[in-house]
């Protein structure tokens, strides 16, 4: 429904789409959650979720691929193109929503169904949610949520569109916008790859193999992001989110 807002483009639609596609996506990602660990065990959960993450960001190399394809040799993203771009999206999106519709039941290591959780009332459900969130290690981690959240929106909107409004990348500056895409998709990959391989733990009668702890994965998480955020701001200049710029950063793009 929100890539749909871009086919009528007015303020108003735009914001009550976005938020939409906010309640959905917090649905979303606590149902892949919850599938995945009902899925998964100690020893499968990293493998699991590396292969989920790399899988589902396998969409930003072919969808920025796309864009990066439709706006060559354009110096301005016209209603045309725009009405192109989003349409072949939208038939895309809601293919992927029927995929849901197929997913199997959640089995345990012997095969079986698991039974059925019982059900809790929504009232009930929201005093557990606040108890939890309450919690001193929950306390702790929405700081890394909060954090998690700021880089998201950069990286999928700001970033980007920085791209598109410095002219100093060239005439195609907007064709940049799905590189810079294609690129995250392809770091994004990368990064589930390597730490669903590198934080497997395994153990059999014979070997143990202990993959990077926790502590090693956030640490290399941090080193990459500081470096990362460090060369956007010597690479861009300051009015480039704002909109189209002929200025320079520190150094000339």
């Amino acid at each position: 429904m929100f890539l749909v807002s871009y086919l009528w483009l007015t303020t108003f639609i735009l914001y009550f789409m976005s938020a939409i596609q906010g309640f959905g996506a917090a649905i979303l990602w606590t149902a892949q959650g919850t599938y995945l660990t009902l899925n998964s065990d100690p020893s499968t959960m990293s493998r699991n979720t590396g292969i989920f993450w790399t899988i589902s960001n396998i969409s930003m190399l072919l969808g920025n691929a796309f864009v990066s394809y439709a706006l060559r040799d354009k110096s301005d993203f016209d209603d045309s193109t725009r009405t192109f771009i989003y349409i072949v999206l939208i038939i895309v999106s809601a293919f992927g929503t029927l995929l849901f519709l197929f997913l199997r039941s959640p089995v345990n290591q012997e095969g079986t169904l698991n039974e059925r959780v019982e059900i809790i009332s929504f009232t009930q459900e929201i005093k557990n949610t606040m108890s939890l969130f309450l919690t001193k290690d929950m306390r702790l981690l929405n700081i890394t949520f909060f954090f998690t959240g700021l880089s998201l929106s950069f990286y999928s909107s700001v970033y980007s569109s920085s791209i598109g409004f410095t002219k100093r990348m060239g005439f195609n500056s907007k064709q940049l916008v799905g590189l810079s895409g294609l690129f995250i998709g392809i770091g994004e990959i990368l990064g589930g790859l390597i730490f669903s391989i590198l934080g497997q733990k395994t153990s059999d009668n014979n070997t143990t193999i202990k993959g990077l702890s926790h502590s090693a994965v956030i640490a290399i998480g941090f080193i990459v992001n500081i470096i990362t955020y460090g060369l956007i701001i010597i690479n861009l200049p300051d009015d480039s989110p704002f909109g189209d710029t002929t200025a320079s950063s520190y150094i000339n793009p």
